[in-house]
């Protein structure tokens, strides 16, 4: 038995682990907590604390939502790239 195995998985995550999970960097967090109204609720840690976090469960929807968007809109620029390319032939 490993030791991963007997650690629960945590229900909050700091600011830097959920940013690295999506794969963004700490910048990018803040950008997209401050500019998209979709974001996860940011929770206090303790009474008076000032380190913060995001559910992980609210997270990892987040970022699934967000990819799935990001995935639609590449698709609809490259098939708009693609009629483009053909009238202009």
């Amino acid at each position: 038995m490993s030791n991963q195995e007997n650690f629960p998985t945590p229900k909050i995550l700091r600011p830097k682990q959920a940013a690295a999970l999506a794969g963004y960097s700490l910048p990018t967090f803040y950008r997209r907590k401050n500019d998209d109204p979709n974001f996860p609720r940011i929770v206090c840690l303790g009474f008076n604390s000032r380190a913060k976090g995001v559910f992980r469960d609210e997270w990892i929807a987040y970022i699934d939502q967000f990819f799935e968007e990001t995935e639609a809109f590449d698709k609809s620029i490259q098939e708009a790239y693609q009629a483009d390319s053909i009238i202009n032939k």
